[in-house]
């Protein structure tokens, strides 16, 4: 990828040595533009020379959760073309930005790509990232600059703990920049700074500054154990397909749900294999096709992992069927996200020897 503005002469001159034009063009498809920008489907294209962005103001090319690329605008596009000239082995893509919109905030590695959200006690930051080691270091400070403690979210690995500071992962750093979300929840009444550092430069931090004021408290959620959140952890782990079942704490039987419309039960003999965790049902929450816990989790970004019941997105908590009765409730819920349409709920039921005896996949239907 090559970038200019105004008129580009569209030519492999500013390519790194021993590149070539492609002998097949790639598929780009799917276009959206929003409030808070717009962005484009690479389709096809899974990979992108480092630093391919590094030139553009304002344009970055971004790996999604299921590893798929798009290129992004931070800013909103009136118009966006894509064309490709066989002949000569490339694929221009023409934007042109909407004079109207407003940068968002930036520093070095992180862009924010949505309004800082503060509510009750609480501050939500989401934004795409290129970070050392593909870690965004995170710190809110007190009107006097002074670390405060806060119950953070957004790492699936991490779950959500009470510290000072907080590490946010994303699933990319050498090659394109990443989504990520990070969450704050339990501050009191007052004004503060929230830091994200995407660059090793020690302590303090001294990245992208976001001031925000809390103007009442709110809940606190309640927290898994650190015996919980390994349970928890075990699962992603499969889910992702680094470890076998074996390393999961599973019960010897487990009942899996599919919210309210479902629940079958199997033996962990028989979840070792991943087909096994998907339902196969015409449809469900408005949704068509297969669904499974286990794919769920392997493709979710930022998650909140908390314990009890939660809300069901907007509306209230569910009344799980009998079978769950008696159980530790965790839950795993996306964080980041501007619709219930894109949330989900997988509820892990724990037995009184932290071992898994229930996973339900929720989602909220359009």
């Amino acid at each position: 990828l090559t970038f200019g503005t105004g008129t580009a002469p569209f030519t492999m001159e500013e390519a790194d040595e021993g590149l070539a034009p492609a002998n097949a063009l790639p598929q780009i498809h799917g276009y959206m533009s929003g409030g808070s920008g717009s962005y484009l489907d690479l389709g096809d294209i899974d990979s992108v020379w480092p630093g391919a962005t590094e030139t553009a103001d304002g344009v970055y090319v971004v790996r999604q959760h299921d590893g798929s690329l798009q290129l992004w605008s931070t800013q909103p596009t009136r118009r966006t073309t894509v064309e490709g000239l066989s002949d000569r082995g490339i694929v221009v893509i023409d934007l042109t930005l909407d004079p109207a919109s407003s940068p968002p905030a930036t520093g070095p590695g992180v862009v924010l790509t949505q309004p800082v959200n503060p509510w009750k006690g609480s501050v939500e930051v989401t934004g795409i990232a290129r970070p050392f080691e593909a870690i965004v270091e995170a710190q809110i400070e007190d009107d006097t600059g002074a670390p405060v403690s806060a119950i953070y979210s957004g790492s699936l690995r991490w779950g959500t703990r009470r510290a000072s500071g907080y590490g946010v992962e994303t699933n990319d750093w050498t090659e394109a920049w990443a989504p990520f979300a990070v969450r704050a929840e339990g501050l009191a009444p007052g004004d503060y700074t929230m830091v994200l550092e995407a660059e090793a430069s020690g302590d303090p931090l001294s990245g992208l500054r976001i001031p925000f004021s809390v103007t009442e408290a709110g809940p606190v959620p309640e927290l898994p154990s650190e015996e919980e959140l390994g349970a928890i952890q075990a699962l992603v782990d499969f889910a992702h397909g680094t470890v076998g079942v074996g390393t999961v704490p599973l019960a010897d039987e487990v009942t899996l749900g599919l919210g309210l419309a479902e629940t079958r039960t199997l033996t962990r003999s028989e979840l070792a294999d991943p087909d096994a965790w998907v339902s196969e049902v015409t449809a469900f929450a408005g949704f068509d096709g297969d669904f499974s816990a286990l794919t769920t989790l392997a493709q979710s970004g930022p998650v909140r992992i908390t314990a009890g019941p939660i809300p069901h997105c907007a509306g209230p908590p569910r009344d799980w069927p009998a079978e769950y009765d008696g159980l530790r409730q965790i839950n795993i819920e996306p964080i980041g996200i501007d619709s219930c349409i894109s949330w989900f709920g997988v509820s892990v039921f724990l037995d009184s020897s932290d071992q898994i005896a229930g996973v339900v996949l929720d989602l909220f239907g359009p």
